[in-house]
């Protein structure tokens, strides 16, 4: 796998909102994971807090986990914008999205009762530094 990191163009945000609407605020801002000319995957940070970010992410390729994305998220989150915490809202019916956030590191903070549509709840995911497995915390020099 040939991967590269660039931030989102036009055509990039296109093929990202065709999978998930997620809607522009002030800060949006995402990168995409290319192999070769393929996307495989992309996500949004919005809602910076300046200890928090709110992450939206799709994954096009599992093979785009074992090369570095969430590590690069990660990074990204903790170590450039200086997070405490990565939050998610995901779909309470979105099982293979809760698992694989569960296998990444995120807990469930709280639920929101029909937030996404009657019978669909809004699931609310924290990611910390210490609980993401694919993260390492660098020692200060």
């Amino acid at each position: 796998m040939n991967v590269e990191f660039k931030r989102m163009d036009l055509d990039d945000w296109l093929w990202f909102n065709k999978r998930l609407s997620v809607f522009k605020v002030e800060d949006t801002a995402g990168y995409s994971m290319y192999d070769g000319d393929e996307i495989v995957a992309a996500w949004v940070f919005d809602n910076y807090t300046g200890t928090s970010v709110q992450c939206h992410l799709v994954i096009e390729k599992s093979r785009a986990l074992r090369n570095g994305l969430i590590e690069t998220i990660a990074g990204i989150a903790f170590e450039v914008l200086g997070c405490y915490a990565i939050y998610a809202l995901v779909p309470s019916n979105k099982e293979k999205a809760l698992r694989l956030n569960a296998h990444i590191g995120f807990t469930e903070k709280c639920r929101m009762e029909n937030a996404f549509a009657l019978g669909v709840d809004s699931v609310l995911l924290e990611l910390t530094p210490e609980k993401c497995k694919y993260y390492e915390q660098r020692k200060a020099a």
